[in-house]
């Protein structure tokens, strides 16, 4: 009888999510949560969701609004535009203007209206990028500044004082004993196979060698994102070759994951996928995912797009670093070893901050790649087929023929209307979700009946 109570109790109690991971033959792994980052988790998962949606309904009004030009129902057109229409608009009008005198100063007009449109899109994501790079130099900053705090910024102090607890046999099997302890939420082949504090020593020495070298490919990758993440601006403010460097990575990266089809109900062909080599921000990514792996309780799932299994607990390396200095505090009295191990778990501490924020930066340059992608997009057209090949296949959805013009825009419509009734109901899951993390009392347990802060 007791156990399915239990089950239901700690379902109350302790919030869980199911996660899918690729590795792991596709098998849902649960992972518990504290109620906060439940509702981070929500929240953060249903603002998401609105955007998705929110993107589709401008789509589908483009589409319209493509579809009226076509008919020539232009004052219809006007009505459902959004402002990356605006810059296709004069980019078509520049195209066209024919050129006489009075033409080039209009064109000129045109291209000066059409960049400014351009750095008005672009200036949000200029600053998210500037911001992201601020909070990364920022706490490398920091870690500077612990590291030069050092007598000895090799931080050698665990391995001096692994040899001396070695020579004590009492005091060795004190710290093996509290290492198994700690130890047993963990599973790795290397902490079954440590008997001595000599393998500990070895283990914790390979693992901070790994640090260092995956810390330093993690830097160097992202100096290979510098001229994009300094050169966020219109096309026509950029030299020809910074232009030549940001078109390709767009371009690679559209190809790569920015041509997200699942959004509109279609997927991709895995096999062409799986062929299609990945593009810089993709290798950039894979580089930081393989050092999270390294630092946190993770495991290296090789799909890009799929996060890693684990969570972001400390690693089992740093977890036996930690039970050395422990040790240290009570019975070593050399205070500089103290003072530099204190500092080098401190450092530690600031690194997993400083891949969170390279993170968060690599979020916010892809998504100025896709503003990019999206204002390149926003100036192509769709097109009705002429006659003579009208009945010629084509690949591209921008190119229809006549017929097919009125059942466009009835999916266009459609499209539109299955989007909105969606965001209407995911914009009043998170109104609820933002009322509930604002709600400093808690609402009864369902079970037990009684206030969380009883328990």
């Amino acid at each position: 009888i007791m156990p399915p109570l239990l089950k239901l109790r700690q379902d109350c109690t302790v919030p869980t999510i199911r996660q899918r991971h690729k590795n792991a033959g596709n098998i849902a792994v649960k992972k518990a949560l504290t109620p906060n980052e439940l509702m981070a988790y929500m929240v953060k998962n249903n603002e998401t969701d609105c955007k998705e949606k929110l993107r589709i309904i401008g789509t589908s009004l483009n589409g319209q609004a493509a579809i009226y030009i076509i008919r020539s129902e232009f004052d219809v057109a006007v009505k459902i535009v959004d402002s990356l229409l605006q810059v296709h608009a004069l980019h078509n009008l520049i195209e066209i203007t024919e050129p006489t005198n009075d033409a080039n100063d209009q064109r000129e007009e045109y291209k000066k209206d059409l960049e400014r449109l351009e750095w008005k899109y672009l200036d949000n994501s200029v600053n998210l990028v500037r911001d992201a790079k601020d909070q990364l130099r920022k706490v490398q900053n920091e870690i500077i500044d612990r590291v030069n705090e050092a007598d000895d910024n090799s931080f050698r102090w665990w391995a001096e004082y692994a040899v001396n607890a070695s020579k004590n046999v009492k005091l060795e099997q004190q710290i093996m004993d509290r290492i198994s302890a700690e130890m047993q939420n963990y599973s790795n082949p290397a902490i079954e196979n440590m008997s001595t504090i000599h393998g500990v020593a070895y283990v914790v020495g390979i693992w901070l060698d790994r640090f260092d070298q995956e810390r330093n490919q993690v830097q160097e990758s992202f100096k290979q994102l510098e001229f994009f993440s300094n050169n966020i601006k219109p096309r026509s403010g950029l030299d020809p070759e910074n232009l030549q460097k940001v078109d390709a990575l767009v371009k690679a990266a559209f190809d790569c994951h920015l041509d997200n089809d699942e959004e509109h109900g279609k997927k991709r062909n895995s096999k062409k996928k799986e062929k299609r080599s990945l593009c810089l921000l993709c290798q950039v990514k894979k580089v930081l995912l393989k050092y999270e792996c390294l630092i946190f309780d993770k495991t290296f799932v090789e799909d890009v797009e799929k996060e890693n299994s684990g969570n972001w607990n400390r690693s089992f390396q740093e977890g036996m670093l930690r039970v050395l200095y422990s040790f240290a505090k009570r019975n070593l009295s050399d205070e500089i070893a103290l003072k530099d191990g204190a500092l080098h778990l401190q450092i530690i501490e600031l690194m997993k901050e400083e891949y969170k924020q390279y993170s968060q930066f690599w979020v916010e340059v892809n998504h100025s790649a896709a503003a990019y992608d999206e204002l390149k997009m926003c100036k192509s057209r769709i097109r009705v087929n002429d006659l003579e090949i009208e009945d010629e296949p084509t690949k591209s959805t921008l190119h229809i023929s006549k017929y097919e013009v009125d059942e466009k825009l009835d999916e266009f419509r459609m499209e539109k209307e299955l989007a909105e009734r969606k965001f209407i109901r995911i914009q009043g899951i998170l109104k609820y979700l933002k009322h509930l993390e604002n709600n400093v009392e808690p609402d009864n347990c369902p079970i037990c009946k009684e206030k969380p802060t009883k328990k």
